[in-house]
């Protein structure tokens, strides 16, 4: 998928790759240079989080500009991206979680939720623009204790 993606920004860097109307109306374009970049950073700020090849990143989003970016990150970090319906109750998506832990067993799972996401995608900007933040953002790790560590050093939260 990312070979494809990067063949399109080599060729149409400045076409719009996807437009996103906010419940007020709002619209934001993206082009194809700028998910890529944002994308990119959001792989590297993950990484530098914790977050390691075939590890499970949860994601509970609505439809939003950080989900794409997301999930072409996990493509970038090589990754694996779980997406939560965030429409569930708290009840709901914590068995949704515990179920994912159990089948992972010892592999670390990460969860990205929407305050969580705009804060990524904040420091994300903020680097493209050269001003960017020295703390990768809070990261919540729900797995075990591989790279917890590592994890809480850059900046990441263990949930309890």
């Amino acid at each position: 998928m990312i070979g494809v993606f990067e063949s399109i920004v080599r060729m149409s860097p400045g076409r719009v790759c996807f437009t996103f109307v906010d419940e007020t109306g709002r619209v934001e374009r993206y082009t194809f240079r700028q998910a890529r970049l944002i994308a990119a950073g959001m792989a590297r700020r993950l990484q530098n989080a914790g977050v390691r090849h075939g590890d499970c990143v949860l994601v509970d989003l609505p439809n939003c500009p950080e989900f794409v970016f997301l999930v072409l990150a996990a493509a970038y970090g090589a990754f694996a991206l779980v997406p939560v319906n965030n429409r569930l109750t708290a009840a709901e998506k914590q068995a949704r979680r515990l179920d994912l832990e159990r089948s992972l067993r010892s592999r670390p799972l990460y969860r990205i939720d929407e305050d969580q996401a705009k804060s990524l995608l904040a420091h994300v900007k903020a680097d493209l623009e050269g001003r960017g933040f020295c703390e990768n953002p809070p990261l919540r790790n729900g797995g075990s204790a591989r790279n917890a560590d590592a994890a809480r050093g850059a900046g990441a939260q263990r949930n309890a």
